[in-house]
């Protein structure tokens, strides 16, 4: 499948981006009550800031909060830390959300790569087909001999001509003047 892939990474990226702030404002404030501003400062973010980044510094940063979380929930602090919500369950959410995120992450470049390949395939098979119809043009006129072989070459000639028709978007129609009222 070559779509769907940009909309996959999309609704991964707005997970990601909405439980990395959720776990890094917990975060921050617990480490501003440890008077830990350093830890802080790097997993405090409003939505908006996470939802700027793109694609690797989204997932290395979600990983730093991850990372982060997972120091203080297997430290000795990790009792207190459950009292705002920093838990192992919410280290896994996030975990699960940066897993899933990684692996869309290149999908849709990926789709794009599939289709230039197969596009690039493309001319090879035509030319091929192509070969094929010359070397009809070359034996056709052995049937010249009886009329129905005459009808078969009509009906073949007819056929390998290519004809435009022109199949763009109608004109717009002018519309119709209002008659003048009595």
């Amino acid at each position: 499948m070559i779509t769907g892939a940009a909309a996959d990474k999309d609704r991964e990226e707005e997970e990601l981006e909405t439980a990395a702030h959720r776990l890094g404002c917990i975060l921050a404030v617990w480490f501003r009550d440890q008077n830990d501003e350093t830890s802080a400062a790097q997993v405090e973010r409003s939505l908006s800031a996470w939802r700027r980044l793109r694609d690797q510094s989204l997932l290395d940063q979600a990983r730093i909060c991850r990372d982060l979380a997972q120091s203080v929930v297997s430290g000795p602090a990790a009792a207190t830390a459950a009292t705002y919500g920093i838990t192992a369950a919410a280290v896994t959410t996030l975990t699960a959300e940066i897993d899933d995120y990684a692996a869309v992450i290149t999908a849709p470049q990926q789709s794009i790569a599939a289709r230039k390949a197969v596009t690039a395939q493309l001319r090879d098979r035509y030319n091929a087909v192509e070969a094929r119809f010359e070397a009809l043009d070359c034996l056709i006129p052995q049937f010249t001999t009886t009329e129905a072989g005459r009808q078969l070459i009509a009906a073949y000639q007819t056929s390998r001509v290519i004809r435009d028709l022109g199949g763009g978007p109608a004109p717009t129609p002018t519309p119709t003047p209002m008659p003048p009222s009595p």
